[in-house]
């Protein structure tokens, strides 16, 4: 028997809140509005799946209730899912965009380029232990890239390889507090398991030359790239956590499909509780392209792109009070 954690967990979760809340509120006043960042987004387009039609997966949360919607608005940054049936296109997409990002990254550290051959080739030839008692593979080393998407992150990953490459001319070794530091920047050990997707990510990357790239010569001028938020098979091998999940995580990776679908689309196109969204131009955990398609197909949702933002623009100073500036100017903006 498969267990998947989807959204459905956080919706039933949501609308226990909710019904506490409001418990003593009249039926007219006990709708609610959400917000969702990222996967949150996700969790809000399960909850407009939901109700109030009763066909739905999670209908046991509104069969006793009146056909009134118990959600007044919605609320979605950075996710809006895409509304596809199998991971591949989605990773395609977002390889384009890691890639994308790596250059960026490339470009502004152009030294770089040889500091990570340098740590890529110690890594090839060392076994390096980590102080959570994992092991610091290449692959592994790769996955900082997760952190490229986010406001100011691709100076906190240049500052790493600097004292990652620095600790390699001093001491010919890494600091622990370097491999600390390392952990505090990359860590999958929370978030363990792919599901029914036959290693999407690590078959896709087969499709991109930069991404197998792992040339240590320093007279190539091509980088080496990270990767982004994907799961490889590697992932459970190098984490003490991870690899007692790796038989379960590749049965799941293999196992034929048949999970129910996480989103109804006739529900989704039927939608008229307002959803006002934000969608990044540079998003690079979430489809740009399938994010439009995907609010083109909900009801009654308005959105605004931007390339003024990354993904996590809600919760970097300044760029949350702009970020909620333009949904509320979405909620109050009339249209006919």
């Amino acid at each position: 028997m498969a267990y998947r954690v989807t959204p459905w967990a956080a919706v039933e979760d949501c609308e226990a809140i909710r019904k506490v809340l409001t418990a003593d509120h009249p039926d007219e006043k006990k709708q609610w509005s959400i917000l969702g960042q990222s996967f949150g987004g996700f969790c809000c387009i399960s909850y407009l799946s939901a109700q109030p039609q009763r066909r739905h997966a999670l209908s046991h949360l509104f069969a006793r209730r009146s056909p009134t919607l118990t959600t007044a608005a919605v609320f979605i940054c950075g996710g809006l899912a895409p509304l596809v049936s199998q991971p591949d296109p989605v990773y395609r997409s977002l390889f384009v965009k890691v890639a994308e990002r790596n250059q960026s990254y490339y470009a502004k550290y152009p030294e770089d380029i040889q500091r990570v051959k340098t740590i890529v080739h110690h890594l090839q030839t060392q076994q390096v232990e980590l102080p959570s008692g994992g092991t610091l593979s290449v692959p592994r080393f790769r996955q900082l890239g997760i952190n490229f998407g986010f406001h100011g992150a691709i100076d906190a990953v240049h500052d790493l390889i600097l004292r990652m490459a620095s600790d390699l001319d001093y001491f010919t070794y890494f600091t622990q507090p370097t491999l600390a530091e390392y952990e505090s920047l990359q860590s999958f050990d929370s978030v363990p398991l792919d599901n029914t997707s036959n290693w999407s990510a690590d078959r896709v990357m087969q499709e991109y030359p930069a991404f197998l790239n792992l040339s240590t010569n320093s007279n190539a001028k091509e980088p080496i790239y990270f990767t982004g938020e994907m799961i490889f098979p590697s992932t459970f091998l190098t984490s003490p956590s991870l690899r007692p999940l790796h038989p379960t995580a590749t049965h799941l990776a293999r196992s034929p499909s048949g999970w129910p679908s996480l989103y109804d689309e006739a529900r989704l196109a039927a939608n008229t509780v307002p959803v006002y969204a934000a969608v990044y131009l540079d998003d690079m955990y979430v489809s740009f392209d399938l994010a439009l398609a995907t609010a083109r197909q909900i009801g009654a949702c308005r959105y605004f792109v931007t390339n003024g933002m990354y993904h996590n623009a809600i919760s970097v100073a300044g760029k949350d009070e702009e970020l909620m500036r333009e949904l509320w100017r979405l909620r109050d903006d009339c249209m006919d």
